[in-house]
């Protein structure tokens, strides 16, 4: 009975075990670069430093020459290399870049891959017993990739096929992908005689780079800005007018109070009042005056009569007064009574009404960071806070807490109910 709910565990778990990794991976996007090229590759008969620590080099080998040095008994050297181009990545993607790797790789005869391989140092000395040159090549390199002999090649439809497989990348070579890098390949001498075997390394796919980012669907947009912009891959607060509240609008991805009073040239404003008209308004918010009767009246100190016009001063509509008729008695109307007024007339958080007046504070909102250690910016108008900070997660803790529930009763089972 163990036997089988232990079987039937380790098959419950192989099945959950992508979906976890898969959850468990930040949000990420994949920028790719096509490659095709391939190398022959170099050839070495023998690694008599390999991964020498003393000396200013990595991997040498050695090649032997007749006396006259007019033939090769066994020559070595690396090949010209697969030249990966420089990536378009910004500063940002570079930061947030965390796992590289090639597909559609194939490798034949090949013992070694060399990333940014170079010669440092050579020499040759006479050996007059054997009547042959033998001559040192010293080489240096970044990262070595291993042996790397994958080739798995068939005929279809009268055109060789070749299986082709994943080269994952060290970390370090996120660095370099601004700047392009080599791959060498080292085909090793397969021949006791003097003889030597040409590789081929071979890409005819990409080069793909993980990048992070904050997220790439609304539900890695959780609290005030719930919207994943599919441009930026941020969390922002609107996409469209649709998502903002009544009387807002979404400009820049941020949901602004309407103002009815916004204008870019003066056929935009229209008086705001149907009878004696004293300011002006966007055409948009323009009043309903059907079955509206006025007195028939040139009032003082209004449009009326042709003694006024709308006009857009300041990207404000604003009403023109030119004639009066009669004296008129002027009171001053304060600005603003509370501080909400300001806030929404400038569309700032740090405006405040003072005598009548509205003034804006020079506050600073520095990032706050958050028991987490993620930091969050503050958010503007009109949201005028910060976001909440990430709820805790759970998921491993009683992940954990499960699988230890079901050892402590596989132990029980075992030991005391046997």
């Amino acid at each position: 009975m163990l036997i089988l709910l232990a079987f039937l565990a380790i098959i419950a778990f192989s099945i959950i075990q992508p979906n976890l990794k898969q959850s468990w991976e930040p949000p990420h996007i994949i920028k790719r670069l096509r490659i095709k090229a391939y190398t022959n590759g170099g050839f070495f008969k023998y690694f008599e430093c390999l991964g020498s620590t003393d000396k200013p080099y990595k991997i040498c080998c050695t090649g032997y020459w007749r006396d006259t040095k007019s033939r090769a008994l066994a020559d070595c050297y690396l090949d010209g290399p697969v030249k990966i181009p420089p990536m378009n990545l910004s500063d940002e993607e570079l930061m947030n870049a965390y796992e590289v790797w090639i597909d559609g790789y194939f490798a034949k005869d090949v013992e070694r891959v060399l990333i940014n391989a170079r010669e440092v140092d050579r020499n040759c000395v006479y050996d007059p017993d054997d009547r042959e040159y033998r001559c040192g090549k010293f080489y240096d390199y970044d990262f070595d990739l291993g042996y790397k002999d994958k080739f798995n090649c068939w005929y279809e439809d009268g055109k060789v096929e070749c299986q082709r497989f994943v080269l994952k990348l060290p970390d370090g070579i996120i660095d370099q992908l601004r700047e392009g890098f080599e791959i060498y390949s080292i085909a090793g001498d397969r021949d006791e005689d003097y003889g030597y075997v040409d590789g081929r390394f071979d890409i005819d796919g990409y080069l793909n780079v993980k990048i992070r980012v904050e997220c790439t669907e609304d539900e890695h947009c959780p609290g005030a800005a719930p919207y994943c912009n599919p441009d930026t891959y941020k969390c922002v607060e609107c996409l469209v007018d649709e998502h903002c509240p009544e009387g807002y609008e979404c400009v820049n991805n941020r949901c602004e109070k309407i103002d009815p009073y916004y204008c870019e040239k003066d056929e935009d404003c229209v008086p705001e009042q149907c009878c004696h008209p004293t300011s002006c308004i966007n055409k948009a918010f323009a009043p309903d005056c059907r079955g509206v009767i006025c007195t028939a009246e040139c009032v003082p100190g209004t449009m009326d009569c042709g003694q006024g016009y709308c006009a857009c001063i300041n990207n404000r509509c604003q009403a023109i007064i030119t004639t009066t008729t009669a004296p008129t008695t002027t009171t001053t109307i304060p600005e603003c009574t509370t501080d909400e007024e300001c806030k929404e007339k400038y569309r700032s958080c740090d405006a405040v009404c003072k005598d009548g007046k509205c003034i804006i504070l020079p506050v600073e909102h520095p990032p706050k960071t958050c028991p987490d250690g993620t930091v969050v910016e503050w958010l503007d108008y009109p949201i005028c806070d910060y976001p909440p900070c990430p709820e805790k997660d759970y998921t491993l803790i009683i992940i954990g807490v499960i699988l230890a529930i079901v050892f402590i009763f596989i132990l029980i089972k075992i030991f005391i109910w046997r």
